[in-house]
């Protein structure tokens, strides 16, 4: 199984969210760190609490499907959807990129 989840430093997660198309940050709770608790699978990650992009998208991870609440202002709202593989992903964009900058 492919992961979904890059990991930064300092606690930080960040997936990428087909709603929005743009990559979610998530910060792993810990010892002086507020955040959101994680169940420590790259491939079927499941965060708490919601993830609240304010007034863009508003939603659970759970198993690796991201559960997108009502309130999220695009297209996927009241939808779930399985979160993209992080790198297949990010080789799409990369190639997209450069496709752009040599016209």
């Amino acid at each position: 199984m492919a992961e979904k989840l890059f990991r930064l430093g300092d606690g930080q997660m960040v997936f990428f969210c087909p709603g929005c198309k743009r990559w979610h940050k998530v910060r792993i709770g810990g010892e002086g760190h507020p955040g959101w608790t994680w169940n420590g699978s790259m491939e079927s990650p499941t965060f708490t609490p919601s993830i609240n992009i304010a007034g863009v998208c508003h939603s659970f991870v759970i198993n690796g499907t991201i559960q997108f609440l009502p309130d999220s202002s695009h297209a996927y709202s009241g939808r779930m959807v399985e979160i993209p593989d992080c790198l297949e992903h990010a080789e799409a964009e990369a190639q997209t990129e450069l496709a752009t900058v040599l016209g």
